[in-house]
């Protein structure tokens, strides 16, 4: 997986949740969370779960999937972003990128 595309290099606090071959880390304040998707539900529980952190200003949250997917992909999980679900997360560039063969990310960032 290719994080440098994902412009994050500079920031040293930086949370995984849900990947299976990385351990978990996480932190009470963090810069960077990537959140790796495998259901469409997965999307709320990541915004519930980065709303319970303290988040610093030029913050990142990644939420990373799997490519090919039917149902999780880049339209369903930009949707609930863009019709309001979501007020306090913007998009942020990279606004998608591709990881490697199998996996994509799309970058928001909390306001």
């Amino acid at each position: 997986m290719d994080l440098k595309k994902l412009k994050i290099d500079g920031f040293k606090k930086i949370s995984y949740v849900d990947f299976s071959d990385r351990k978990m880390i996480t932190y009470d304040e963090t810069e960077v969370v990537i959140y790796f998707l495998k259901t469409i539900e997965d999307i709320d529980k990541c915004v519930k779960y980065c709303d319970r952190l303290k988040m610093t200003t030029n913050n990142r949250v990644v939420l990373v999937y799997e490519k090919g997917q039917k149902i999780l992909n880049q339209d369903s999980i930009i949707e609930p972003f863009k019709t309001g679900t979501y007020l306090n997360y913007k998009m942020k560039a990279p606004i998608l990128c591709s990881l490697d063969k199998r996996l994509s990310a799309m970058v928001f960032t909390k306001e």
